[in-house]
């Protein structure tokens, strides 16, 4: 185990997403800016008016998409490994302010939906056109999934399309969408620490590893997110754990493997198969002999 301080990596506290660039970096969404990890060292860039709660990261070519509680836009790349932050605010008839806290980001061929907790907005790169899809006085929970945009406004499930929003599955009623995404093995959704599947040419999401909600639910699962090794589940209460496709346990990786105890934000899988763990106050690697980088954000 290795472990940085805060000043070291120049991290705050929270870190609630992780991707990587195409030349390996990377990028951890971070209180107030972008913490960038190159293999040998962290830096650090902040929205030039420092503002709080730096939303989930979309990558579409070079720009990485991301949101703010009072902005909106991309971090691009300078050419001299620097970034320098966009903002689409002024695209906005409104005060951005306006838009509530924000919640989620995501991008799908050319388009990149901004959610926040009183409107879902929709960017298209190629036009640079700004639309209002929805608004209301409660969004959440957003989730991108075959070019789809799930998305709860107001208590009810909803799908965003390229050519409007239509309701979400009656089998699932107005659960919302912590995650969902799509693999050889059908529809994951993840909703209220409840997980479903619906079997690929299927018509209805089923119920999955039902007699796992109670503990789901009272280790309150967060998160669902495909790897290589299988299903990671990230908690709030518990410790990481790797599922099949059949819902078995592969492994679980805690306090004991290295790995801090400390509530999981996000997980990817780096194009070397090490997996990355954000959590509040900790950043975690897992390489695929199961040692562990801990870099401590306290």
């Amino acid at each position: 185990v290795q472990a940085w301080v805060s000043q070291e990596i120049g991290a705050a506290q929270d870190t609630s997403d992780i991707l990587q660039l195409p030349d390996g970096r990377l990028l951890f969404a971070n209180i107030g800016g972008l913490l960038v990890y190159d293999g040998a060292r962290w830096r650090f860039w902040n929205h030039p008016d420092v503002l709080p709660r730096t939303g989930p990261l979309a990558l579409l070519g070079e720009r990485v998409y991301t949101s703010y509680t009072g902005d909106f836009g991309y971090y691009e790349p300078n050419g001299r490994g620097a970034f320098q932050w966009q903002s689409l605010a002024a695209l906005l008839p409104e005060p951005a302010a306006g838009l509530g806290q924000n919640i989620h980001v995501a991008a799908h061929a050319g388009l990149v939906y901004y959610l926040f907790n009183r409107a879902l907005l929709r960017f298209d790169t190629a036009t640079q056109q700004l639309v209002v899809l929805e608004r209301g006085q409660s969004l959440a929970n957003g989730a991108l999934a075959a070019g789809e945009y799930w998305f709860n406004s107001d208590g009810n499930l909803k799908i965003a399309q390229r050519d409007g929003i239509r309701a979400g599955p009656e089998s699932l009623g107005n659960i919302g969408a912590a995650d969902v995404f799509v693999d050889a093995h059908g529809t994951w959704f993840l909703g209220a620490q409840k997980l479903f599947r619906r079997p690929p040419g299927g018509q209805a999401f089923e119920p999955f590893a039902v007699d796992q909600w109670p503990r789901f639910a009272s280790q309150m699962l967060t998160r669902i997110v495909p790897t290589s090794y299988g299903y990671a589940l990230l908690y709030r209460n518990a410790p990481l754990e790797l599922i099949d496709a059949n819902g078995s346990l592969i492994a679980r990786i805690g306090i004991a493997d290295g790995v801090p105890d400390n509530p999981q934000r996000a997980l990817i899988e780096d194009r070397d198969g090490a997996l990355w763990v954000a959590q509040l106050r900790t950043i975690a690697r897992i390489d695929r002999a199961r040692a562990i980088t801990r870099f401590d954000a306290s």
